[in-house]
Parts: structure tokens; C-alpha cells; sequence
């Protein structure tokens, strides 16, 4: 039985198009959650001419032009927060408040974050006897519901799940 366990989530997503509240017509956000990081992400608005595609990494070179770059985390000012995933990784849960802030950590807005993952593709197991830790990885996964202040994750134009992991540490018996 291990003594912690913790599932990880990473995903990308794209929204084409205005987005009430927001600058530009091409808005790219990430999102992840591991270990202490109930919920971690960024959220950059792009204003993009005809036909180009705003970049994930906002510090690529494009024809694009960033309007706004803001940060989500944790809120821990409500103080709750949900995760739950299947011990294969079939499926994974997250449910947390969240807060929207700026670069000088201005409090834009505050909200929820709501993600649900099915698991896809093959798992790997990657295991570190000397470190009592075990690593369930999944190959892919699919957004299949929740939402990102507000906004659907399956209204979004692009949507991927970047990583899926399981993590486990195990308490190792004292040697005699």
C-alpha cells in the first residue's frame, strides 16, 4: 500500500475566436496539476492575422502579437479541491478554485477549474527501489468534460492532454 500517492495532469488548449472579457481572437492556455500544484497554469490572448495560428509558447517567434498574459494557480483562499483518477490511469478528476492574476499579481478574477481525462493508449511503469517511488505513465488521454473559468475545455478549438501520471511512494520497512 503506498504512503502517498498523487495523480499529474498537463493540457494545452487553444480557443479560436473572441472570448467575452478577453483581448485579442486567439487564446492559449496550460494547465497542469501535480503533487502540491492542485492547479498551476498560464493564460495568453494573442491577436493573430488571417489564417496563422497563435503559438503555444509565447516566447516563439511568430506573426502573432501577445495582448495579455495571465496566471492561474490554486486558491487556496476557499481551500478545497478534488482529485480523484482510477489506480490504471483510465480516468482522472479535477475539481479546485482557482484565481486569474496579472504580472504585477493583481487579482483579475477568481473561479473554478474542472477536468476530466480519460486515459488513452498504452501505460508504462517506471520503478526507483532505491527511492521507494513508482511512476505510472499513460500515453495519451482525451479531455472529455470540465470547464476553465468558465470556459468549456470541449468548446475549445484544440485541446491536448500532454502528460498522465500516476505517482507513488511507498514506506520501506526498517531493516533489522
Amino acid at each position: 500500500m503506498p504512503a502517498y500517492e498523487d495523480g499529474a495532469v498537463a493540457v494545452t488548449a487553444r480557443v479560436d475566436g473572441r472570448v467575452h472579457g478577453r483581448p485579442g481572437n486567439q487564446h492559449v492556455m496550460t494547465l497542469r496539476s501535480s503533487d502540491e500544484e492542485v492547479a498551476i497554469g498560464q493564460i495568453v490572448d494573442w491577436w493573430c492575422p488571417a489564417g496563422m495560428v497563435a503559438p503555444e509558447n509565447p516566447d516563439d517567434q511568430s506573426r502573432c502579437r501577445e495582448r495579455a498574459r495571465t496566471w492561474v494557480d490554486f486558491d487556496a483562499q476557499p481551500g478545497w479541491s478534488v482529485k480523484k483518477w482510477a489506480k490504471d490511469l483510465s480516468w482522472l478528476e479535477l475539481r479546485a478554485p482557482v484565481v486569474e492574476t496579472d504580472a504585477t499579481g493583481a487579482v483579475l478574477q477568481r473561479g473554478t477549474v474542472s477536468l476530466r481525462v480519460r486515459g488513452t493508449g498504452a501505460t508504462t511503469v517506471t520503478v526507483y527501489e532505491e527511492f521507494h517511488e513508482v511512476y505510472l505513465f499513460r500515453d495519451g488521454g482525451k479531455v472529455v468534460g470540465g470547464e476553465l473559468l468558465g470556459i468549456p475545455w470541449r468548446a475549445m478549438t484544440d485541446v491536448r492532454v500532454d502528460d498522465l501520471w500516476l505517482y507513488r511512494y511507498f514506506d520501506v520497512p526498517a531493516s533489522s
